[in-house]
């Protein structure tokens, strides 16, 4: 369970996952977003329901020393992936 927003913070990345972490556009195979099984509310806070990680993801972007350069190369090959495909959408939508 996550924090997504609270209050009138945060509204875009809200309305962003709600876009890419629900529906039919989880199934993408360009989308590299955890899914969003649940949004729960409780006053002005709201959380997301995400699948549990073993292991945490921070430590892979923050590191210095890569494990191994094929860790690096997958992180840049998943990077420009996604950008090249949202490229293509707002050039071809009916693609998208």
């Amino acid at each position: 369970i996550e924090t997504i927003c609270a209050g009138s913070e945060r509204q875009n990345q809200l309305r962003i996952l709600r876009k890419l972490a629900t529906g039919a556009n989880v199934m993408r195979p360009s989308n590299h977003v955890l899914p969003m099984f649940e949004e729960m509310h409780f006053d002005d806070i709201v959380f997301g329901v995400f699948p549990f990680l073993t292991t945490p993801l921070d430590p892979m972007f923050f590191c210095t020393s890569w494990t191994s350069s094929e860790n690096l190369l997958n992180l840049i090959v998943q990077m420009l992936e996604v950008r090249i495909s949202s490229l293509r959408e707002c050039v071809h939508p009916q693609y998208g």
